[in-house]
């Protein structure tokens, strides 16, 4: 790009009393050189701004406290989400073609294309939210942006625990201090993400923990932690790094534990091979409704991935010791149930240790899984 390009974007700026976000420079960039290609917009706009990338009219709606999710259906239905569910608040786009050109602005300048040929997009920003987006024609009803917003504090576990019944605190510690792999299951903003950030941070600082993820979302305090996160295909549809490629690297990176944010493909297979080779208190989470479905749901990840019914719940069974199940109540996130899985005649079978219906239910095979001194805590 010519600097006398450059010079009459920047000028343009300052008379907009010196705005720098993302979203002006690319405005004010398509009307001063409206050919610019999206690698030199991309180029100009790391430039040009020092700060991070902002959401525009979506900015007010982030800032407003304990929202984790921003959900925009097309330009007359804005949601967002602080705690007790999804509600409604006011639009600030008054047609679909500008919330259009708002979605496609905030994929340019995180290097992404959002067109017809490429009607959907999903990143991370810069300020570690995540962004998905999906455009006619594969949306009928408008332009969807779905945003979800990372938690600024870290919860310590004895925070997340303390309305929880003691005997679940005393199982959930003894599952940590046990070093058993844990899946953690749940629906969307149940809180299996920042349940499972806590309980990692009580390893032990001698441990060397390896997590994998799509977008960072663990936020996790501990002194020996490495963070790997996976890379989508570029616009020419090359370069992407699948979760699956990253378990098989974490292998040969001398792990203690070995943590996938959250599995949903092929990268089940590794998984199951790394806690089946050793590495002990591994932890995952899944969207389950139910702590007893995860099994089904791991059931169909290994038939789409080539794996047999009965390898399958093999695998399974030998690779997790125990399925902590996460429920929204109101505003509250709870562990409403934990439970252990076995193998026997050749499928996989979900046994409960306890549960919370009306008060605290223990199972039969608590005593015989946990044994007698946790039993004795819990009791």
């Amino acid at each position: 790009m010519q600097p006398n390009f450059v010079d009459d974007i920047r000028s343009r700026i300052e008379l907009r009393e010196g705005s720098s976000s993302a979203q002006d420079i690319v405005s004010i960039a398509r009307e001063v050189v409206p050919w610019i290609s999206d690698v030199e917009l991309v180029d100009l706009v790391a430039q040009l701004s020092n700060e991070d990338f902002g959401l525009g009219p979506l900015n007010e709606l982030i800032r407003i406290p304990h929202v984790t999710d921003v959900v925009v259906n097309g330009h007359k239905d804005v949601w967002i989400d602080r705690g007790n569910g999804l509600e409604r608040v006011a639009s600030p786009w008054a047609n679909e073609e500008q919330v259009r050109r708002f979605a496609m602005q905030l994929a340019v300048v995180n290097a992404r294309r959002l067109d017809e040929l490429n009607p959907y997009v999903d990143v991370q920003l810069s300020s570690g939210i995540r962004c998905h987006i999906i455009a006619p024609p594969l949306s009928t009803s408008g332009t969807q942006i779905s945003l979800r917003i990372p938690h600024g504090s870290r919860p310590l576990l004895d925070d997340l625990l303390k309305n929880q019944h003691s005997q679940i605190r005393d199982l959930v510690k003894w599952i940590i201090e046990s070093k058993k792999s844990v899946m953690i299951c749940g629906g969307t903003g149940t809180g299996k993400t920042t349940l499972l950030a806590a309980m990692l941070r009580e390893t032990a600082p001698s441990e060397r923990i390896v997590v994998i993820e799509d977008s960072s979302e663990l936020a996790v305090e501990h002194p020996h932690i490495v963070m790997l996160q996976s890379r989508p295909a570029n616009a020419e549809g090359v370069g992407d790094v699948p979760l699956r490629t990253l378990v098989r690297q974490a292998l040969r990176m001398r792990p203690d534990k070995i943590v996938v944010g959250e599995i949903r493909g092929s990268e089940v297979l590794e998984f199951f091979a790394a806690l089946n080779t050793g590495h002990r208190g591994c932890a995952a989470t899944i969207h389950a409704n139910s702590a007893a479905d995860v099994i089904t749901r791991i059931q169909l990840l290994g038939i789409l991935n080539g794996l047999s019914d009965e390898a399958t719940h093999l695998q399974l069974a030998s690779a997790i010791d125990v399925v902590i199940e996460l429920r929204r109540n109101g505003p509250d996130r709870i562990i409403s149930e934990i439970g252990t899985l076995t193998f026997d005649e050749g499928r996989c079978h979900y046994v409960p240790l306890l549960s919370v219906a009306e008060g605290i239910q223990i199972h039969p095979a608590f005593e015989q899984i946990t044994g007698t001194k946790v039993l004795a805590r819990c009791g």
